[in-house]
This record gives C-alpha cells, structure tokens and sequence, in this order.
C-alpha cells in the first residue's frame, strides 16, 4: 500500500510540476510576444511621436508671430487712438463745442 500511495504521491506532484511549468512557459511565451509587437511598432510610434513634437514646434512659432502681430497691431490702435482724441480736441476748439452739445442732447 505504501508504495501505491508513493507512486500516487509522485504521479499528482508530476503533474503538479508539468503544470507549473507550462504555465510559467505559457506566461513567458505570451510576454515575449508582447515585446515582440512592441518591438515591431516602437519606431512606428517614435516617427509619430517626433512628427507630433514637429507640428507642436510650428504651431507654437506661429503662436509667436501671430501674438507679435497683435501686439503691433495694439500699439497701432492705440496711436490711431490717441490721434483721433487729438482731432476730436481740435474740431471741439474750432466748433466752440457746439457739436458736442447738439450729439448729447
């Protein structure tokens, strides 16, 4: 009986063992196809990341020329501003703030 119960013992820890190991082969096979496809596509996603950063680049020199314009562009309004206010200072002298009165009434 002894050595039914051994060789029991010894078939289930055989089995035991096989199935560990085809699991941890089963594990290691998958992960290594896992960095394969990684591998394949890794310079794929590195050009689409690169072309990203070169797009990003552009915009953000555009970005700076189009504020530069805004800027000059404000500065222009505000002279153009000021000239008006100019004008508008003088037509008043001339007029004797007539016009002004007759606009708020």
């Amino acid at each position: 009986m002894n050595s039914g119960l051994i060789q029991t013992l010894l078939t289930v820890g055989g089995g035991v063992i096989g199935g560990i190991i085809t699991y941890f082969g089963t594990k290691t096979k998958a992960n290594s196809d896992t960095e394969s496809v990684y591998a394949h596509s890794m310079p794929d996603m590195i050009a689409k990341v690169q072309e990203l950063l070169e797009q990003l680049e552009s915009k953000n020199g555009k970005i700076a020329e189009l504020t530069s314009q805004v800027e000059d562009q404000s500065h222009t309004i505000d002279a153009l501003t000021k000239q008006v206010g100019l004008m508008q200072d003088k037509i008043d002298k001339l007029t004797g703030d007539k016009q002004n009165d007759e606009i708020s009434k």
